[in-house]
Formats: C-alpha cells, sequence, structure tokens
C-alpha cells in the first residue's frame, strides 16, 4: 500500500506513574530520586502512599479542556479518596 502523507493509522501511547502510588515511592523515593513528576510538594509524604491495586500507579494521558496531562484513575489513590478527584498533572 502507498504512503499517503507523514501521518500512521496508529495513536502513540504515553503513561507516567502517580506520586501518590507506593510503585513510585519504591522506585524513585527509596532510590534518592524525585522522579519524574510535576508535583511541586515531592515527596509525597508516607501518610499519602497508598498501593494502587488496579494501576501500579500508572496514570494515563488524559486532556482537561485546555491542558494534556497524565490524570491517576486508580480507586486507591489517596488523592482520590481524599479530594473526590482524580489526580492530574500536566
Amino acid at each position: 500500500m502507498p504512503e499517503t502523507g507523514g501521518h500512521t493509522p496508529y495513536i502513540g501511547h504515553t503513561w507516567k506513574r502517580c506520586p501518590y502510588s507506593a510503585w513510585y515511592k519504591t522506585n524513585y523515593y527509596n532510590n534518592g530520586y524525585i522522579g519524574n513528576s510535576t508535583n511541586p510538594n515531592l515527596p509525597i509524604s508516607d501518610a499519602r502512599i497508598t498501593t494502587h491495586s488496579d494501576t501500579e500507579g500508572t496514570m494515563i494521558t488524559a486532556h482537561t479542556g485546555h491542558v494534556w496531562g497524565f490524570k491517576c484513575m486508580d480507586d486507591a489513590c489517596w488523592y482520590y479518596i481524599n479530594m473526590g478527584r482524580r489526580y492530574f498533572e500536566s
């Protein structure tokens, strides 16, 4: 099939880990790194770290209406439980 331009029918995939997840703590905080989060309050205190049983802390690419970023969709996230909304960072 000939190429029709510079685009493909395949959607790219990108993700980050939630800084409120046990995975993030184990792989970043415990190793002396802040990680790749843009949250200005890093590191997150141990009292706010939860085991993200459904996602292991993997956030999805999301759009808030005016900016692209990453959203934690795990129901066990401390932020979701205590703030009543999904954690999002751009």
